[in-house]
């Protein structure tokens, strides 16, 4: 009984960890509104940060959409997290709007708030007026990219390879496709 509740209380303490190495620091968060296959929406947002010197980035928040995935709603589920544990999207219609989105409501409560889109979302914008040779290298890059970031294995090969040859990054970032 005790190995089971060790190990239903490791999201939890991996949780507060997160938060704890978040408190007084800057960091920045990247939002967005997921759908999954089974129609079940998520709000999802990662956190950016430094910690002793190194670029973290990891999941801060995974919750279910239970209503609609409006503003306001998304906006209170994100306040609620934040007030109980005391501590940038991606531009998604619901979350952007500088004047009724989920943007207009944070800098309400948090006026020192930067804003900016997420970079995928352009590149993908940018990728749309390439040549189609080169809009295809692209797209072979990024599956490529995704194909070893979703295999823990090839993730760990991957940076073991680039820690050997010197390479100043060793990790690998999710695309969004081109």
């Amino acid at each position: 009984m005790t190995v089971c509740r060790r190990i239903s209380d490791i999201p939890d303490n991996l949780s507060q960890h997160l938060i704890e190495k978040l408190h007084n620091k800057c960091f920045a968060l990247q939002v967005d509104e997921a759908t999954a296959i089974h129609k079940d929406a998520h709000l999802i947002e990662y956190v950016r940060f430094v910690d002793e010197c190194n670029m973290q980035e990891e999941l801060f928040l995974c919750e279910p959409i239970l209503k609609t995935a409006t503003a306001q709603s998304l906006f209170d589920m994100n306040n609620a997290f934040f007030n109980e544990n005391g501590i940038c999207t991606d531009g998604a219609h619901s979350t952007s709007g500088f004047r009724a989105g989920l943007q207009a409501n944070i800098k309400a409560v948090a006026p020192e708030a930067v804003w900016t889109h997420c970079m995928i979302h352009r590149e993908a914008l940018a990728a749309n007026e390439l040549s189609p040779p080169l809009h295809e290298a692209l797209q072979m890059i990024v599956k490529t990219v995704n194909v070893n970031k979703t295999n823990h294995l090839k993730s760990r090969i991957f940076k073991m390879l680039h820690e050997e040859k010197g390479a100043e990054h060793t990790a690998l970032f999710f695309f969004g496709g081109a």
